[in-house]
């Protein structure tokens, strides 16, 4: 009988091959390995269960307007939303800027947020990190050229 790491492995795996591999990657096996450990050591690190595994893959196919190979963030990410869902646990309805020092304001008003907006028209592929970013601090769904998008990332 395969152990719980083995089947996580195996599950990965098979879901990771419906995804276009990092071009990089084609050719070098020590970073291929790499990258796929990476990716399962998320899941190993929260002791996911088959279904979770399933349910993040889901949520990254659905969300992600590529087809390359997820990043070990975007896995985190989707998983910790998964298990959220599945728990019933409450997300955080946004930030509250009146906590922040002058500092970190500094910081969300010119870097974060400007980068958001950037993303938003620039790359299709952080699209949904741009949204959630903007979405989070209360800010209009407009890209650094000033064109409006809906909440599903398409301008309108």
């Amino acid at each position: 009988m395969k152990n719980a790491h083995s089947n996580t492995k195996d599950a990965v795996r098979e879901w990771m091959d419906t995804f276009s591999m990092v071009g990089s990657m084609q050719g070098n096996d020590a970073a291929l390995a790499r990258e796929m450990d990476t990716i399962i050591s998320v899941f190993t690190a929260e002791n996911a269960t088959p279904d979770i595994i399933d349910d993040t893959f889901r949520r990254i196919k659905m969300t992600s307007e590529s087809r390359a190979w997820p990043t070990a963030a975007q896995v985190l990410t989707a998983m910790r939303e998964v298990i959220r869902q599945k728990t019933g646990e409450k997300i955080s309805s946004g930030g509250n800027r009146s906590s922040l020092g002058a500092f970190e304001l500094d910081i969300l008003d010119g870097k974060v947020l400007p980068t958001a907006r950037r993303w938003l028209r620039e790359y299709p592929g952080l699209r949904g990190h741009a949204i959630s970013t903007l979405q989070y601090w209360g800010e209009r769904l407009i890209d650094d050229r000033n064109r409006e998008y809906r909440d599903n990332g398409h301008p309108k």
